[in-house]
């Protein structure tokens, strides 16, 4: 699949796209037209509806927290039988990404700060153990066919969506290169279309990003290779395979991946 090809252009959503069709390690292909991703769905057009409904999408994942889903509900009149999974990678207690990075001892405002803290959180997206149970719930909906087609989405469709895309691609065998390819296809989708001072106010306190520039904050919101190879970094440190993270850190049945990579893949 191409870029064009994989990204479906809409109205009210920059990042919408399917993540299938890469090759693996064994030669089968990743199913296209089973998993899509995207970035927050409150916008989306009537013109939308219409392209995204012969998708026939059973099952919506939402990453976010519930202040998120708060500031921007999901607009979904597409077909009411879709399951709307609440599904928080992270807790939804506590401090904000960028709140945590400016109340944190001796930060800086910098791109370089911004940066080495963005590397942190997908460390944290992979090992807390709200996370973990998370991608539990996430491959086991994957392992039952009439669950699918699904659409995960956070609020950029990058970070917490990207980590659970490449965790995906990961154990149904798609390179590292490919897996990295897909997660940068945010960058020119959503990084480098958004306007960072229109919506960091709505995402953050005033109070939090006051003080900050522009070039400070687009560490947050850009795809960079530097996050996702962090974290993969860990998980080979940790682990010999992808399937000892799945089986023995997850806690996921061999059973389970089975029937995910049956469901998902074709020769």
């Amino acid at each position: 699949m191409t870029y064009a090809d994989r990204h479906i252009p809409l109205i009210g959503a920059k990042n919408f796209r399917d993540f299938g069709g890469y090759i693996t390690a064994g030669g089968s292909h990743v199913k296209t037209g089973v998993l899509f991703r995207s970035d927050v769905l409150a916008e989306l057009t009537a013109d939308d509806f219409n392209k995204i409904a012969p998708l026939g999408i059973r099952n919506i994942c939402d990453l976010r927290r519930d202040n998120e889903r708060g500031r921007a509900p999901t607009n979904w009149v597409c077909d009411a039988s879709v399951k709307h999974r609440h599904m928080p990678l992270l807790s939804s207690k506590g401090e904000h990404t960028l709140e945590k990075l400016v109340t944190a001892s001796g930060a800086s405002r910098s791109p370089e700060a911004a940066r080495e803290f963005m590397v942190s959180i997908y460390l944290r997206l992979i090992g807390e153990p709200q996370a973990r149970q998370y991608f539990r719930q996430l491959f086991e909906l994957l392992a039952d066919p009439d669950e699918l087609p699904v659409l995960i989405h956070c609020t950029a469709g990058k970070d917490r969506t990207g980590v659970s895309c490449a965790l995906i691609l990961w154990v149904l065998g798609v390179s590292k290169e490919d897996i990295l390819q897909d997660y940068m296809l945010s960058q020119p989708l959503y990084s480098e279309r958004v306007d960072i001072l229109k919506l960091s106010p709505q995402m953050f306190d005033h109070t939090v990003i006051e003080n900050w520039e522009e070039e400070s904050l687009r560490p947050i919101f850009s795809a960079e290779p530097v996050y996702l190879e962090a974290m993969f970094e860990f998980l080979h440190q940790s682990h010999d395979s992808p399937q000892m993270f799945f089986v023995d850190t997850l806690g996921l049945g061999e059973d389970v991946l089975a029937r995910v990579r049956h469901n998902l893949l074709e020769a």
